[in-house]
């Protein structure tokens, strides 16, 4: 071959091997980017479902909760005496999960129990939240007040006393717990409106729902209300921390927005974080399960979760 065309092979066969590779490499990033894709869609897909499962938990808990007070209202309608009322109370605590019922209580209008009495409001509790013992009453805590008017002015008093049913109190900060509360109108046979009973559910009855969902280091679960606050998260205690580091001490769960919830996620998990959501009907919060795009063999090891309602 003349030496004049030996450059031109040269080219043409470097050409070629170049255009292999260039093949070859696009071939590849096209495999990793549909892989990533696929990986990102079935995580979302296994981050959706596990909201709605939590979601779904939440909502059949509510559903008690809702059922428990028309019952106790219903129930507390017909009794007229102390002891009659205290054991109706106790006897309805004692017969609900203490995952999901912390205390009963009745809040009467004004010498609407005694005519002689113008307060007169009976609240039933655990004194525990870890286990339901066999002893039952010995465990239940019973508070009595006939001295104390604020309940008259509060919200959620009003707004029960203006309801003809089941009315979900929007999540509240007090006594050092966030609390959930179900309301329900008593009601006389005369249907005159003769106080308000209620149903309470505290914050760590939500985050042990939340717990029995949450087991490996592949997701974590929270909850936020419909103003992008905190209600729950799987690791409260720990996000509490990290949100005192950020927002300073002192700061209760509401006070925590939801970014300040993604940040602490997002040290656990390499990029893409992602996060699915489903609403949770009765309170308008919604059900987040945060975790990561990446391959899961960046993952590391699973590990459990403990609560004490698991």
């Amino acid at each position: 071959m003349p030496s004049r065309y030996r450059p031109i092979v040269f080219y043409v066969l470097w050409g070629s091997i170049l255009a292999g590779l260039l093949v070859v490499t696009t071939v590849a990033v096209i495999f990793v980017q549909m892989r990533r894709s696929q990986i990102t869609a079935e995580e979302t897909d296994r981050l959706r479902s596990q909201a709605v499962q939590v979601a779904t938990r939440l909502e059949n808990s509510f559903a008690r909760l809702q059922q428990l007070a028309r019952t106790t209202a219903t129930q507390l309608a017909m009794v007229s005496d102390s002891q009659s009322l205290t054991t109706t109370l106790s006897t309805l605590l004692i017969s609900t999960d203490p995952g999901e019922v912390y205390g009963i209580g009745i809040w009467y209008e004004p010498y609407a129990y005694d005519p002689k009495q113008r307060l007169y409001q009976v609240y039933m509790r655990r004194p525990t939240l870890i286990t339901r013992e066999p002893s039952g009453n010995s465990l239940m805590r019973l508070e009595v007040n006939t001295d104390d008017d604020t309940y008259l002015k509060e919200s959620w008093y009003q707004r029960a006393r203006s309801s003809l049913g089941a009315t979900f109190i929007p999540a509240y900060y007090e006594d050092g717990n966030l609390w959930l509360s179900v309301s329900y109108p008593i009601y006389d046979a005369a249907r005159e409106f003769r106080g308000v009973a209620r149903i309470d559910m505290i914050m760590p009855q939500i985050v042990g729902i939340v717990g029995q969902y949450d087991t490996t280091e592949e997701h974590q679960i929270y909850i936020v209300n419909d103003q992008k606050q905190l209600i729950a998260h799987a690791e409260q205690d720990a996000l509490m921390a990290y949100a005192v580091q950020e927002l300073g001490a002192g700061v209760s769960p509401l006070e925590v927005p939801q970014a300040v919830v993604q940040r602490y996620n997002q040290q656990d998990y390499p990029a893409p974080y992602l996060e699915t959501a489903y609403p949770v009907s009765y309170v308008n919060w919604r059900v987040f399960v945060a975790g990561s795009g990446a391959d899961p063999s960046r993952f590391p090891t699973l590990r459990s979760r403990s609560s004490p309602w698991c």
